[in-house]
């Protein structure tokens, strides 16, 4: 499938959001790795983390972070690219 000018504008935007961290709203942290990242991105698109931002599991509520302490940092790292 052929993508478009708009398509590849927003795959440059939220490249570029990913990278910078501008606007994040939370930190995933997997060992010594942190993420800044995006609730309405990165939730929709994990079970886990939606449930997390739902019910406190697993969520530092007052620091606004998710600690992934039973995943491999590697794998973690390959997710958010």
């Amino acid at each position: 499938m052929p993508s478009t000018k708009a398509q590849e504008i927003l795959v440059t935007a939220m490249k570029e959001l990913r990278e910078s961290g501008k606007h994040a709203d939370f930190v995933i942290k997997c060992g010594e790795d942190m993420y800044k990242a995006h609730k309405t991105i990165v939730c929709p698109r994990s079970g886990f983390l939606d449930g997390a931002a739902r019910n406190g599991k697993a969520w530092q509520h007052q620091s606004r972070e998710v600690e992934l302490v039973d995943d491999e940092p590697e794998i973690v790292a390959l997710m958010m690219q």
